[in-house]
């Protein structure tokens, strides 16, 4: 069933039209009619996916963000591989948490991300924004393909070499909404 069966049950609020919620503003239906006590407009929900389960810079300034995004009214789910300070952190801050195995940092790793795609799938049906914290994480594009919300991959690393993939991951990186590096 799709998102938004009809064109006449859409109605634009804050920013650009493009038939789903965007960073900016959020298209309401009268399947959504869900609002926050900060907004006047629905809870935009954001999935935010870390690949460690002890913060560091990039957990750190993560952890920030997902602060200012609550404050706004944003509904927050935060996923790491296993229990850890991240966990806590974010549940302390009233934030949701679930487990996403991302598969090891190491080489030759990453295969294992594959079993996480399911869940990934599952959790970003729930969500309007994707947000991957680092490149680890862009192993769930292909999972996340079909996904209707926004999905964005914030690079923090320099990347001194391209890893061989296969052809329809490079066309998940081109299809991103969005690709932050700092």
């Amino acid at each position: 069933r799709r998102k938004y069966p009809l064109a006449r049950h859409r109605r634009r609020v804050g920013g650009g039209y493009s038939g789903r919620p965007s960073m900016s503003g959020a298209t309401v239906t009268s399947d959504h009619p869900q609002t926050s006590d900060h907004t006047a407009g629905p809870v935009r929900r954001i999935l935010a996916v870390a690949p460690v389960d002890h913060p560091g810079g990039a957990e750190t300034g993560l952890l920030r963000l997902l602060a200012r995004l609550g404050a706004r009214g944003w509904q927050v789910t935060l996923t790491t591989p296993g229990h850890g300070p991240l966990r806590d952190a974010a549940l302390a801050a009233g934030h949701r948490w679930e487990p996403l195995a991302l598969g090891g940092l190491g080489p030759r790793s990453g295969a294992r991300a594959i079993l996480g795609w399911p869940r990934a799938r599952r959790l970003a049906g729930l969500a309007d924004v994707v947000y991957l914290n680092g490149g680890v994480c862009g192993r769930l594009l292909p999972a996340l393909r079909s996904a209707t919300a926004r999905r964005v991959l914030h690079v923090h690393d320099i990347v001194t070499r391209v890893p061989t993939t296969n052809p329809s991951t490079w066309w998940n990186m081109i299809s991103l909404r969005g690709v932050m590096a700092s």
